[in-house]
């Protein structure tokens, strides 16, 4: 019950301020705290790995925000369509980009038909991408399963 507490402030403060909680503070930390919560929520069980963990720290805070949202988006994505039993998620960061993939074991779906046929959530991945100067890739097919590629550079 307080993971769901805790989620319902979080939410609030989002709608309130714009920027989650924690982002430009604990960037790691902060992702890692909304997969827990999406795992203790849902019930998939959810992996998480990080490469570069001080150069994701020192993103920019709208690089930052940018990534929480489209990981925020992906795992209720997972939640709501998958019907996975476990998603992985791993964040990464370089000198030049930084990079989500989130996965999971689920029922995947045609890509072409999906991004056609007016999924919001699916085109805001790639728009959001595109906003910030990178690239998001999308590649599922049922009963394969999903995996979106969100990649920014850091400047």
């Amino acid at each position: 019950m307080e993971s769901l507490d805790q989620a319902v402030r979080e939410m609030r403060l989002l709608v309130q301020f714009g920027t989650p909680p924690g982002v430009a503070e604990d960037f790691v930390g902060t992702l890692e705290r909304l997969i827990k919560t999406t795992e203790d929520l849902s019930q998939i069980a959810m992996v998480f790995g990080v490469q570069g963990n001080e150069r994701l720290e020192s993103l920019p805070t709208e690089k930052k925000v940018a990534l929480y949202r489209v990981l925020q988006e992906a795992l209720s994505n997972v939640v709501r369509h998958s019907k996975a039993a476990e998603a992985v998620v791993r964040v990464e960061a370089d000198r030049s980009k930084a990079r989500l993939v989130v996965r999971d074991n689920g029922v995947g779906f045609d890509t072409a038909q999906s991004i056609q046929g007016g999924h919001f959530g699916l085109q805001g991945f790639k728009a959001r991408a595109e906003a910030e100067g990178g690239a998001c890739d999308i590649q599922s097919k049922p009963g394969a399963g999903t995996t979106i590629a969100f990649e920014i550079p850091y400047e």
